[in-house]
């Protein structure tokens, strides 16, 4: 079984897996705020139990940033920054995915 999967008796478990996300919201201002958000998906699998060649392990980790500010309700910029890494074969997260957005929301009320 690969590493990190729990022993069992009689039974095998053909994948197992688990999310890990944590969430953070500060706000500097009432009309500017900055969002963090950290993602770790894993799947542990056995290989035996697969009838096509499968890896042992799989992953991906997501960062993304959030920046807002607001000048009315109704009207907003935002400046976001996000990175997505897969794991790699050594066990380690590769430099993946990078994106930089800005948004500028405008409305009349």
């Amino acid at each position: 079984m690969p590493p990190g999967c729990p022993p069992r008796t009689g039974r095998r478990r053909l994948f197992t897996a688990g999310v890990e996300r944590l969430r953070a919201t500060y706000n500097f201002t009432p009309r500017t705020a900055l969002r963090l958000v950290v993602q770790n998906v894993r799947t542990l699998r056995d290989p035996a139990l697969y009838v096509a060649p499968t890896s042992a392990a799989e992953g991906r980790l997501t960062l993304a940033a959030l920046l807002t500010y607001r000048w009315s309700w109704v009207s907003a910029a935002y400046l976001g920054l996000g990175d997505d890494r897969e794991l790699d074969s050594g066990g380690t997260f590769a430099p993946g995915h990078q994106q930089l957005f800005v948004k500028i929301q405008a409305a009349t009320p």
